[in-house]
């Protein structure tokens, strides 16, 4: 069974102009399965939001989505991408340093 995790990269929030990036989701599945995680993620994440007036939503791809959230004070954007893990660094299937 393939291993997920749901990341969300904050932009600078206007006091800062580095991203912050926060792992929403780890799990176990399929594609499909995943990527309906990943969907609720999208449609449901506001995190230091307080009282969420308004979420646009962009399609990058099935596996990456970007996020404006607005509050009633500040406005957030994420993005938030879908990743399969391929090794954990021990096993077959790291990828080829040379290519």
């Amino acid at each position: 069974m393939a291993q997920w995790e749901i990341v969300a990269v904050l932009s600078g929030d206007g006091s800062s102009n580095r991203a912050t990036i926060r792992s929403i989701e780890s799990f176990e599945g399929d594609a499909a399965f995943a990527e309906g995680q990943l969907l609720k993620v999208v449609n449901n994440y506001s995190d230091d939001t307080w009282k969420v007036t308004g979420r646009k939503v962009f399609k990058h791809s099935d596996r990456s989505y970007f996020v404006r959230i607005d509050g009633l004070t500040s406005t957030y954007r994420y993005l938030i991408q879908l990743f399969e893990l391929i090794t954990d660094g021990e096993s077959p299937g790291f990828p080829d340093k040379s290519a």
